[in-house]
């Protein structure tokens, strides 16, 4: 599942009972992101700043960021645009860039109220100036005409210009571009299926950032369009129900015109539910989401979701106690001490569910699985996460760390040369050395998932929610410290323990390369002292020494008291007697091992990259899922992860066999 974030209507502030989006509420949401992102942006603009925000937030994300542009990115929205490491404008969508505007100034509109608005709409375009210059490689000075002719983009205009990479085939969401002056004439008179045009004085407040207001001293006339209706009166807000009835029909992945269906004929919450949930059945459960990666913007310090978020945090340190694992809660110490019924009866009240419910009725209550979606799976990604960094498989000590952002095989890198500079003569060319993909098969993740259920019956009482929650998670844990084993230990034991083909199809350990013994020979100092010289005459492909020096002695548990000591620290009372190893190897123990025998002497994965294992971007560790079972009551767990491991060189890597 990919990571998307919804940006759809106004920037900062709803001007006109629209969908609306705000920087905190992005940042919330990014928060629980991790790996590469989706932005799916439809937005005329709105409060300048707020866009500069959350343009921001975005460029600082620690993931690739891919911004869709859905229908139009306008004024502020064209800002957050440029956020994207890619930017997609599929066919129909456009782009607005011009000057932020006011149609009133604070005060009572004096010569000097409305040179400090100058002054300041000038340093905002100054500062989307650059930002735009940044992206598309113009000057400053041609961003800012483009921004004074309020200049519309399609697609393939844009990506000319610079201000997106490419264009798709995907239509574009409707919006309403009876807003912008400058807009096609065609895209503006198709936009009349949208009703009433807004006035002059709201859209000028939706790009100056300001709710529509009236003073009793207007110093700025409107001219009001001839088909605007003045007196149409407000659209009403949705309640509790409503926007229950909206989350539920999201999460089920049912189009909004279902929703939209019930509320307007004042569908009961109840009856609702159960209709939204017959829906989502009748689907097949082909495209079932499942909760956990997916964002949705509107989450405050107090929504539900923030506060699930805040339960997570501290049930993990309760669940983590039972089984072992210290866990440190870090925004949610308050719900740590709290019961599971507890924080079931307060996540209810909260969404509007009630606070007096009993046992019984909590067993088959909507809340105890939107409960369990959010806390019970954030608690355990938690958990997981924890124990495996304080106890993770030992091959991982010794292995590499790569991050990949998608699936793709691939080769290393290689070089045509050395790296290291050379004397130049005068006037003499400086030689280059090609970077190019001519190293190994790169690691690769793959998808490993396992599946638990929890019934809702269990989340009611205290003392079986939180045996049940820990016995889950201390499975997921296991679980995931022996798939990563397996997953490091593959490649080292292919080939019936000559490690894995290679590039050159020769197996890993090979008498040609200079990394395996040429008989096998017990762990000794004299063994150890020839293992050693091998792997400090390794060579680089142009023949240059590498100077590699072992850190690790890995052995099988057969070898392990032998291998301790073998490298201790011992007092010798004769120079002959001094061990040569000791203080200097780390001895690695790893049960995976077959062979009783054999043992490994490996350097810095630093100094040489070795074994690498690979997990997808942002997703370092396993993570939680859930979403309710239908064949039977209660809640499905499934713990994911993206991972894989390779051999990308062979100079750092030593095998003897044994005796």
């Amino acid at each position: 599942m990919k990571n998307e974030l919804f940006l759809y209507g106004s920037v900062g502030e709803s001007f006109w009972g629209e969908e609306s989006f705000t920087a905190l509420e992005v940042a919330t949401a990014l928060a629980a992101l991790r790996g590469p992102l989706t932005v799916r942006l439809n937005s005329g603009g709105g409060i300048a700043t707020e866009g500069q925000a959350i343009y921001t937030l975005l460029s600082e994300y620690s993931g690739n960021v891919t911004v869709i542009i859905d229908g139009v990115a306008a004024s502020a929205a064209s800002l957050i645009a440029m956020a994207g490491n890619e930017i997609v404008m599929p066919e129909g969508s456009l782009m607005v860039i011009h000057d932020p505007a006011t149609p009133i100034t604070d005060g009572r509109g004096t010569a000097a109220d409305h040179s400090a608005i100058a002054s300041m709409l000038e340093t905002i375009s100054a500062e989307y100036a650059k930002v735009y210059a940044r992206r598309s490689g113009k000057s400053v000075d041609e961003a800012r005409e483009i921004m004074r002719a309020e200049t519309v983009y399609g697609g393939a205009d844009a990506a000319l210009h610079g201000f997106a990479t490419r264009t798709d085939t995907a239509k574009a969401a409707a919006f309403d571009y009876r807003i912008y002056a400058n807009a096609p004439r065609a895209l503006r008179e198709a936009s009349n299926r949208f009703g009433i045009a807004r006035s002059k004085e709201a859209v000028l407040a939706m790009i100056a950032g300001r709710s529509c207001r009236m003073e009793q001293n207007m110093n700025v006339k409107v001219d009001v369009v001839a088909d605007d209706d003045q007196s149409q009166p407000a659209e009403k807000s949705l309640d509790k129900t409503g926007r229950a009835i909206l989350s539920a029909t999201a999460k089920a992945g049912l189009p909004a015109s279902f929703a939209n269906d019930l509320i307007n004929r004042n569908v009961p919450k109840d009856e609702a539910l159960t209709m939204i949930s017959a829906e989502w059945k009748k689907q097949g459960d082909v495209d079932a989401p499942m909760f956990g990666r997916k964002a949705e913007v509107g989450m405050s310090h107090d929504s539900p979701q923030a506060v699930a978020a805040r339960m997570a945090d501290g049930l993990a340190a309760r669940v983590g106690s039972r089984i072992g694992v210290k866990y440190e809660p870090k925004a949610g110490a308050e719900f740590a001490e709290m019961s599971v019924p507890d924080m079931i009866a307060a996540y209810g009240r909260l969404t509007g569910g009630g606070s007096s419910i009993g046992g019984a009725q909590m067993a088959g209550y909507h809340t105890t699985s939107d409960f369990a979606l959010t806390a019970g799976a954030g608690a355990m990604t938690n958990v997981v996460k924890a124990g495996f960094a304080a106890q993770p498989p030992a091959l991982l000590t010794v292995a590499n760390k790569k991050s990949a952002l998608d699936y793709r095989s691939g080769y290393g890198v290689g070089l045509s040369g050395s790296g290291a500079m050379k004397v130049l003569g005068e006037s003499a060319e400086i030689q280059a050395v090609t970077v190019d993909e001519t190293g190994e098969n790169k690691a690769v993740p793959d998808d490993l998932a396992a599946m638990f259920f929890l019934s809702n019956k269990s989340l009611v009482n205290d003392g079986t929610a939180m045996q049940m929650l820990a016995e889950i998670s201390q499975k997921m844990l296991i679980g995931a410290q022996q798939t990563a084993r397996n997953v490091l230990i593959a490649p080292l034991l292919a080939n019936s323990g000559a490690g894995q083909t290679m590039r050159d199809t020769n197996p890993l350990f090979f008498a040609a390369r200079g990394n395996l013994a040429a008989s096998g020979a017990a762990l000794s100092v004299a063994s150890l002292s020839v293992a050693r010289t091998a792997m400090a005459r390794q060579v680089d492909s142009q023949g240059n020494a590498l100077a590699l020096a072992p850190k690790f002695l890995v052995v099988p548990p057969e070898l392990q008291t032998v291998a301790e000591q073998l490298v201790a620290t011992l007092q010798a009372n004769i120079a002959t007697s001094v061990n040569p190893f000791a203080g200097k190897l780390e001895v690695i123990t790893e049960a995976g091992l077959t062979s009783a025998t054999a043992w490994y002497l490996v350097a810095d994965p630093l100094a040489d990259e070795g074994l690498c294992y690979a997990y997808l971007d942002g997703q370092e560790a396993p993570s939680v899922e859930s979403k309710d079972a239908w064949n039977r009551l209660g809640m499905d767990f499934r713990i994911t992860w993206a991972l894989g491991a390779a051999f990308h060189g062979w100079r750092g890597w030593y095998k003897n066999a044994g005796a």
